[in-house]
């Protein structure tokens, strides 16, 4: 099989990485105990030998790998000095070193904790030369030397195959991961262990733009950090949180989180996450109109050299615009695109590379579980004696068949999964990687603008730029409809739970922006649900409602347009109608302006996505119910949504 190599250059982006700097570097939350599972083994005496041997204690502190040898050896001192190599990236010593090991090692070596070693060793090499094949290949070798009892180790090499899929991007196997992680740690683990744990699920949902989730497992770190005192990284907690709470344009909670993790990163000379913070510190500032602030840390931010924020680089160039300072505003826009590029022509590696991760990710889950499936069997037999040996054959026999079954239907299912998650990826790509190109377009077209108008020439080309934004703008729209259209599909996005239905009807409205009193909008609610509750997905039903109300809104040219909102209770459901006084829809058009991308009106005029009404019909095919729409031409729509309780 062909080596997969990603060059370090093409890991950038937003991501945070915390995980991926503790892990690559060996330090890890467990002790590596050569006895560890086989407690009962009488005249062995051990020699506890610390690998802790590092300077830095800015993150590696935090994981400090023990491993408790029997007896101090050439191999022990070989074990230590490939420590710090690991720590200074030094590949060129490292891999020296791991040839001198590999002669005291074989697939056979009965010293199995210290052939665990070793493939972990081997593992952080190729991790450091982005050779992630290779580097699964230790990591499985090294967990199929495991016993269950072992849960420790399990999460270590679990940690390190998490973060080989966070650097391809596929977030969705690495939360599988961390899931799992967590899973073992409830049998038996550390509060460490856990935390770390929850620290690469909220990285994952950030990254996936699933911020109701990360938000979620901030606070459970947050929680658990309180009642543990654990607080080594909480800067990064805090930074996410703050970025969460500026796209809310939550300022005070932003504000408050962001400061809390800028003071926690200086206080623990956490370089990544006080930059981190600087980031977030950006967005804050110029949220709050506080331009020469965000000018200040952006300059701050962008002397990192290691992770390049684009949206960084966008807004001190827009700062840098405003004031004349065109050729430095040039010179960051050139750096964005530069990066863009460089991370498109890795995409399709990133693909081949985590198709075949992934491959042999599973392949090796199968095997072990057939082994264990043979050895309970083999324990089976023994234990029912000749005497049931007629009865064993005929259970094997009907086992077999079961097997054999039940591997036919995983095979389909298994097809089916990989179908839908091709798909869900792809539609990933489009609604994400898509911003930062659109960003670019308005931020060129902005430049140039700007430029002209200085010039004196804007007037002769305005028409042209409002084309160009009109354009960009209907492509934000049609990228971030596409993102929730995709994200509809988690399973923990459309959690159900006890609503109010007035409340949801008034957040809904609110959204809207219609306090101004010239709107000409008048919106009218009746209740007829007499306790007010509703169980159903809050993020469903505010998409759900906020598509419907602003469509009876957006597309209505009448003179004073009203809309009326009606929730009733049937037997079971709960019925609500939104009615409005516009055009209305011909019959001929009522199923196809539930199709994604389908339209009365051309999407420049209406500044539409054209998924509105697809992404509410698929909400509600996922929430049980129905949507249907009454109308008469000239006297305005009637949609109905049906909800099942």
């Amino acid at each position: 099989m062909p080596i997969v190599k990603i060059c370090s250059a093409c890991i950038n982006g937003k991501s945070r990485v915390v995980l991926s700097a503790l892990i690559l570097f060996g330090v890890c939350s467990i002790s590596l105990n050569g006895q560890e599972g086989q407690e009962g083994q009488e005249g062995q005496e051990n020699t506890s030998i610390e690998i802790s041997d590092i300077d830095n204690k800015t993150e590696s502190h935090i994981y400090e790998e023990k491993i408790l040898l029997e007896d101090s050896t050439e191999i022990d001192q070989c074990f230590l000095i490939s420590k710090r190599y690991i720590r200074d990236g030094n590949t060129d010593s490292l891999a020296l070193l791991l040839k001198k090991l590999s002669m005291y090692f074989d697939a056979d070596s009965d010293d199995l904790h210290r052939l665990f070693v070793y493939y972990i060793v081997k593992g952080d090499y190729f991790s450091l030369i982005s050779d992630f094949e290779n580097e699964l290949n230790f990591l499985l070798k090294a967990r199929n030397l495991l016993l269950d009892s072992e849960i420790k180790k399990h999460v270590l090499v679990n940690q390190k195959i998490a973060i080989i899929y966070f650097r391809l991007k596929d977030y969705k196997s690495c939360m599988e991961i961390y899931k799992h992680n967590l899973e073992l740690l409830e049998i038996s683990g550390s509060d460490i262990d856990i935390l770390y744990s929850y620290f690469g699920l909220a990285e994952c949902y950030f990254e996936l733009d699933s911020f109701i989730l990360a938000k979620k497992v901030c606070y459970q770190s947050i929680e658990l950090s309180d009642r543990t005192g654990i607080s080594e990284s909480m800067g990064f907690i805090y930074s996410i949180l703050s970025d969460i709470y500026i796209l809310e344009s939550n300022i005070d909670s932003a504000r408050f989180y962001v400061g809390k993790g800028l003071a926690l990163s200086k206080a623990q000379n956490n370089v990544k996450e006080i930059y981190d913070n600087y980031n977030s510190i950006v967005r804050l500032e110029l949220l709050s109109g506080n331009k020469d602030k965000a000018q200040s840390y952006a300059e701050l931010a962008i002397q990192n050299p290691i992770y390049h924020v684009p949206e960084v680089y966008n807004s001190l160039a827009e700062i840098y615009t405003e004031q004349g300072r065109h050729k430095e505003a040039n010179q960051l826009l050139q750096k964005n695109i530069a990066n863009y590029i460089d991370r498109d022509n890795s995409i399709s590696i990133y693909d081949v590379a985590s198709t075949l991760l992934k491959s042999k990710y599973e392949q090796e889950n199968e095997i072990l579980e057939a082994i264990r499936d043979k050895e309970f069997q083999r324990k089976k037999f023994y234990l029912l004696g000749l005497a049931s040996l007629i009865l064993l054959v005929s259970a094997l026999f009907v086992l077999y068949n079961q097997i054999m079954t039940k591997r036919k239907v995983q095979k389909i299912n298994q097809d089916l999964v990989e179908r839908n998650k091709n798909l869900e990826q792809f539609a990933f790509i489009c609604s994400h990687d898509l911003k930062e190109p659109i960003r670019n377009i308005g931020s060129f077209s902005s430049l140039l603008q700007q430029k002209l108008k200085n010039e004196k020439l804007s007037s002769t080309y305005d028409e042209y730029f409002q084309v160009i934004n009109t354009g960009t703008n209907v492509l934000d729209q049609i990228v971030n409809s596409l993102k929730i259209y995709t994200e509809i599909n988690q399973d923990d996005v459309l959690a159900k739970s006890e609503l109010c239905i007035t409340e949801q009807i008034n957040t809904s409205i609110g959204s809207m922006g219609l306090s101004d009193p010239d709107n000409n909008v008048d919106i009218r609610f009746t209740n007829h649900i007499k306790n007010e509750k509703l169980f159903s997905s809050e993020y469903g039903l505010q998409v759900i409602l906020t598509n419907l109300i602003s469509n009876a809104i957006k597309h209505n040219s009448s003179a004073q347009k009203t809309v009326d909102i009606v929730a009733t209770k049937t037997k079971k459901d709960i019925l609500i109608t939104i009615e409005d006084n516009g055009p209305g829809i011909a019959e001929e058009y009522y199923d196809q302006i539930f199709l994604p991308f389908k339209t009365l009106r051309n999407k420049a005029t209406t500044d539409s996505s054209g998924l509105g009404l697809a992404i509410c019909l698929r909400i509600i095919s996922v929430l049980g119910g129905k949507i249907w729409l009454e109308s008469i031409e000239g006297k305005g729509s009637k949609f109905h949504v049906l909800l099942n309780q």
